[in-house]
């Protein structure tokens, strides 16, 4: 495995190590636990916004009556 090294503010640090002695974790898992949750919602959002530029690039597009029919039903 790989080292990483960051810097990080004294605040930050003793509030990640309070964590890591509530949970019994160490730092290194609670940050590397982070650190993979962020890159799969990043990759998960990056995969949508493609996915829209394809959409608007094919123009797949929704006609203004059903936004608009839309819009009234979620108004009530």
């Amino acid at each position: 495995m790989a080292a990483l090294s960051l810097r990080v503010s004294n605040e930050f640090k003793a509030d990640i190590e309070e964590l890591s002695q509530a949970t019994g974790r160490s730092v290194s898992a609670i940050i590397l636990d982070w650190l993979k949750r962020d890159l799969e919602l990043e990759r998960w959002q990056i995969k949508r916004i493609e996915a829209g530029i394809k959409a608007a690039d094919d123009q797949l597009f929704v006609d203004d009556s059903k936004i608009e029919q839309a819009l009234k039903i979620c108004r009530g």
